[in-house]
């Protein structure tokens, strides 16, 4: 069950919820006026208000503001880049990825990695539901944040950053370096993104080309691991080396 609800509409004292907040704040956990509610803004705010008006035929309902704590981002931030896996696994990937504190997720569409989605209505229904899940999964984790998800970009056509405090992990299972040989640039940059491909690795071609983008590749040791395992491992040892 979701510990924290979340509303985009904040003005002075006044917080105001729609119909997805409604139908589990109101309709599933049966509150009332006068209940208190703990809530998200996802920018970095965490709240306590009390509710003071229900619409049902809107339906929405909103909440008086009691107490609001801003809570910094993580430094360094951490973007995913990962190769577009299959629907299922994306979810619990990007579930998984914001209990973490992950800033942002950007799909990659590259030789061994799903089919490119065809059609923009298809994206904006996709992009919509990946959002959704971010949503949900820092209502259920408390994260402050939620974390900017893109439209899957083509590998090849991918511009990374150039600045010098931005570092750029490429993990793969053919790199020769573990992860602590990149300790101390990790520790001083201002943003970390990680490449992770799909479980059939990347072509030598994509390896060459983020290669070519200054990305530092990466090894996670000997054992193959699902995508999945990878993420979550990658994720959690990088905020290890860069919260000590």
């Amino acid at each position: 069950m979701a510990n924290f609800s979340f509303s985009g509409d904040i003005s002075g004292s006044t917080a105001s919820f729609n119909q997805d907040e409604y139908r589990h704040f109101i309709t599933v956990l049966r509150k009332k006026t006068g209940d208190q509610i703990r809530f998200l803004d996802g920018k970095g705010g965490i709240y306590t208000g009390r509710v003071v008006s229900i619409d049902k035929a809107e339906p929405s309902f909103k909440t008086e503001i009691e107490t609001h704590r801003h809570y910094p981002p993580n430094s360094p931030s951490i973007t995913l880049a990962l190769a577009l896996p299959k629907g299922k696994k994306f979810v619990f990937i990007i579930q998984k990825a914001v209990e973490l504190g992950i800033k942002k997720i950007i799909p990659l569409e590259s030789r061994y990695s799903i089919k490119q989605l065809p059609a923009t209505k298809d994206k904006e229904r996709k992009l919509s539901q990946w959002q959704k899940t971010a949503l949900e999964a820092i209502k259920q984790s408390g994260n402050a944040y939620l974390p900017d998800i893109t439209y899957p970009v083509p590998l090849t056509s991918w511009q990374l950053p150039t600045e010098k405090d931005v570092a750029k992990l490429l993990f793969h299972g053919q790199a020769a370096a573990g992860i602590s040989t990149q300790a101390v640039d990790l520790a001083n940059a201002r943003e970390i993104i990680m490449v992770i491909g799909p479980e059939g690795g990347f072509s030598p071609e994509e390896i060459e080309f983020l290669n070519g983008q200054g990305c530092q590749p990466i090894n996670l040791g000997s054992t193959i691991l699902r995508l999945e395992t990878a993420v979550i491992a990658s994720i959690a040892i990088v905020q290890y080396i860069t919260r000590l």
